[in-house]
């Protein structure tokens, strides 16, 4: 841990040597290979009695001994914020973006080349407000997920129509029980709309896949000793 003005930083570097003995997950033909997987990664947390602000980075860099062409560079750097509007309201919010690529072993990483990389950039948003015994929170997350075509045998693997928006929004009312029910113990209910927007308005095999959907919940939390939480819903 080191001290950066009001902030604490947590530096970090990984280091490990993998053997696959089925790289490709093929039913016959397999191939092994050694991999060597170096991962730095970087924590800032603000150390603020009123407010917070967070920033993480890191990444996965592999590399193969015998099959360089499945080589990747994996990395993500985000951020997140609470502002205290008052002790019984808050705004909260974040941002990232992450390069990644599909395992080969995955159902959507079929024939390629090289892997499937992807990126994949998120945002979200809201605010939350207590009242007393009773808590209301409304938010909405956006993530837009492109993915990388790949060279194949036969060609190209074109992963256009894999692109898409994710939209969510929210919200959250909340009753905290009595002391007799715990000190942190309440019910909530929950109400969410999720919808998904694809870049091309049919995929490779002719399927309308943009869809809308919505969730309900209600249930209840309460703590277990003084780190474990219990969601029942």
């Amino acid at each position: 841990e080191l001290r950066v003005g009001s902030f604490r930083v947590y530096p970090g570097l990984g280091a490990a040597l993998r053997y696959d003995d089925n790289l490709f997950a093929t039913e016959r033909g397999e191939v092994d290979d050694l991999v060597g997987v170096l991962s730095p990664s970087l924590l800032v947390e603000s150390d603020w009695k009123k407010h917070r602000l967070d920033f993480e980075a890191g990444g996965d860099f592999a590399r193969f001994q015998e099959n360089p062409d499945v080589d990747y560079d994996d990395y993500f750097a985000g951020s997140d914020f609470r502002y205290d509007l008052s002790r019984e309201s808050n705004l909260f919010g974040g941002a990232s973006f992450r390069r990644a690529h599909e395992e080969r072993a995955s159902p959507d990483d079929v024939n390629g080349e090289e892997p499937t990389i992807y990126d994949q950039t998120s945002a979200y948003l809201g605010g939350s407000r207590r009242f007393g015994r009773l808590g209301l929170r409304l938010g909405g997350t956006f993530r837009e997920l492109d993915f990388d075509d790949v060279p194949a045998f036969f060609g190209e693997i074109n992963n256009d129509d894999r692109d898409r928006h994710l939209y969510t929004a929210g919200g959250e009312a909340s009753w905290r029980l009595g002391p007799d029910f715990g000190p942190r113990t309440r019910v909530f209910a929950r109400l969410a709309a999720d919808l998904r927007r694809y870049g091309d308005g049919r995929d490779d095999a002719g399927f309308e896949r943009d869809s809308d959907g919505w969730r309900a919940e209600l249930g209840t939390e309460f703590w277990v000793g003084r780190s474990a939480v219990v969601e029942l819903f």
